[in-house]
């Protein structure tokens, strides 16, 4: 081991007694740094060179070609080509190229690609930033944001976000998805989530829940279906697709008596009459330890709606289910025509397929 570091730093004092009788300029063909400043490049951190290797850590000037850090590559200006750290890539001038760092990749303007195992960062951004964690660009051109919990930036002209959690913006046009929210200031695209959106205007929204200050729609919904029970539903939305979660009640199911419904739909028509398609999930449970029944319900719904009074909704419709319960007279009151009896599937419970009808009246808002 003690050999190998003496090699390395009689190899770096050579290599720097070279370069230096070599070179004169602010430009050097090559450089290789063990730990700054022991390196080709000595204390001289303004040099930019075509190829870099910093067995550890290496302060440039920039790079024009490919650098190789095991620790950190650290540049002073711009990155023209491909850097490699092992931890990451800090660039206080602009990389064009790709950037992959351990941990997380660092610039000014970014043109081309970075791939950050916890983050990317740059001022501003034209291309991908692919990221563990978390992406950030101030501005974006146009690109793609990956990131596994959350994107952000101030204004996005032209591109795509996706994050596992959620997407964090000003102005964005383009298309935005994440598992969990979407805040955009202005949307104009699509903004998909798994369960809330929130701006202050959008063109097209996607999750069970869409709260957009200006040109928002919103729905309380009062219905109840051929199980005979009361639900109470929450839809809001943009345009055509909007979002559904509710609660619901029924006292004729002796111990499944409350439930959730959560779902999504698309309506066209006009104020006056309108013709809405709906796939919602509905779970009944119960509130006591001892009881394990289960039960959920997939439905289809196409219905139509009719508005004679402003503010005011009736819609009346079909739907046609896919039911899943442990409880057998659950199953058996699900339905007003079954398709298929009530029949026991792998784990024990009964399932069927029939169809049903419902009816509901709503207040807009």
């Amino acid at each position: 081991m003690r050999k190998n570091i003496l090699f390395l730093v009689v190899f770096s004092l050579v290599a720097t007694s070279y370069s230096q009788k070599s070179e004169s300029s602010n430009h050097r063909p090559a450089q290789v740094t063990f730990f700054y400043p022991l390196g080709t490049n000595g204390t001289e951190t303004g040099i930019t060179s075509n190829f870099s290797f910093n067995i550890l850590a290496g302060c440039n000037g920039g790079v024009n070609g490919f650098e190789l850090g095991g620790l950190v590559n650290i540049n002073q200006g711009d990155v023209k080509g491909c850097q490699i750290g092992g931890l990451a890539n800090l660039n206080g001038g602009n990389l064009n190229g790709l950037g992959i760092g351990g941990l997380m990749n660092g610039s000014m303007d970014m043109n081309g690609c970075q791939i950050g195992g916890l983050m990317n960062t740059s001022a501003h951004a034209n291309g991908c930033q692919i990221a563990g964690l978390v992406n950030h660009a101030k501005t974006m051109d146009q690109g793609l944001q990956i990131a596994g919990l959350a994107n952000c930036t101030q204004e996005m002209n032209k591109g795509a976000q996706i994050a596992g959690l959620m997407n964090c913006s000003g102005n964005v046009k383009g298309f935005q998805l994440a598992g969990l929210m979407n805040i955009t200031k202005k949307s104009e695209g699509v903004m998909l989530a798994g369960l809330l959106n929130i701006a202050d205007s959008a063109e097209n929204t996607l999750a069970f829940i869409n709260i957009v200050k200006y040109n928002g729609k919103y729905r309380l919904t009062l219905w109840t279906d051929e199980t005979y029970s009361t639900n109470l539903s929450f839809k809001s939305g943009v345009n055509h697709f909007y979002g559904i979660v509710g609660i619901g009640y029924n006292p004729f199911f002796d111990d499944l008596k409350y439930s959730f419904n959560y779902g999504i739909g698309y309506r066209a028509g006009n104020p006056a009459v309108a013709f809405d398609l709906e796939a919602l999930l509905i779970n009944n449970y119960t509130f006591e330890k001892h009881n394990s029944l289960d039960y959920w319900m997939a439905s289809l719904r196409p219905m139509v709606t009719f508005c004679k009074i402003p503010h005011f909704e009736i819609s009346a419709g079909l739907s046609f289910n896919y039911l899943n319960t442990s409880d057998y007279d659950a199953a058996k009151k699900a339905n007003l025509i079954d398709f298929i009896e009530p029949e026991t599937s792998s784990y024990n419970n009964f399932w069927t397929i029939g169809l049903g009808a419902n009816v509901g009246v709503s207040y807009v808002f």
